[in-house]
């Protein structure tokens, strides 16, 4: 439990809009708070970009058709990675992804495999939109084969896979936590690339589901 003063320190507060705010009080166990830090550092590095390069986060605005692609793109990326929790405390490493959720995530990854063919139901038909989607791809499939080997394990009881830097010594300690920081590197990838394909959507009316509006 926080205490008062902890919940209106500033470092506690994720700027949202309305929808989103709402979406996530309503499933607050769906949000994890590294994946909402996430967001909001994507969101300040946006903004920034906006001021320092005008109209460069917003390259090729898509048309109504594209966006909805790209949005349901969106949605079915963020999804891979709701449950996936990553943090670092002061003995190294922690992480934890169930077992469903990194599947899918697998699945998301091989289903995307040839998301540049224009048939695919999600090819964004845009060509700086889809080398987007591929490293997306790509990130979500490198994540998955990280986590789904060691010094990941997987635990059967929460079926889920595990990190934990602070039960390994020596040389051991020191690769979980090579791990984390790999697997962290991918998650960031993630967000900031989504956050980059939303905000091509600008000029379509796909509505982004669940975050990254």
């Amino acid at each position: 439990m926080y205490e008062p003063e902890q919940l209106k320190a500033a470092d506690n507060g994720v700027h949202l809009c309305a929808n989103c705010a709402d979406l996530i009080d309503k499933d607050p166990g769906r949000y994890s708070v590294p994946y909402l830090q996430g967001l909001q550092q994507e969101a300040e590095r946006r903004s920034r970009l906006a001021v320092l390069q005008p109209g460069g986060v917003n390259r090729g605005l898509l048309t109504s058709e594209q966006a909805h692609r790209v949005s349901t793109f969106i949605d079915r990326t963020t999804r891979c990675l709701f449950q996936l929790v990553l943090y670092r405390n002061h003995s190294g490493w922690v992480g934890y992804w169930p077992w469903l959720e990194a599947n899918h995530a697998r699945s998301f990854s091989g289903e995307c495999a040839h998301i540049r063919h224009l048939a695919h139901p999600l090819c964004a038909n845009s060509p700086h939109a889809v080398d987007i989607q591929v490293r997306v791809v790509e990130s979500v499939g490198s994540l998955f084969d990280k986590v789904s080997n060691a010094p990941w394990h997987f635990d059967e009881t929460s079926a889920a896979f595990r990190l934990d830097a602070a039960s390994q010594f020596g040389a051991g300690r020191e690769q979980a936590n090579a791990a984390g920081e790999l697997a962290d590197s991918y998650r960031r990838d993630i967000y900031r690339l989504t956050s980059d394909l939303g905000a091509m959507t600008n000029g379509g009316s796909g509505r982004l589901i669940g975050a990254f509006s």
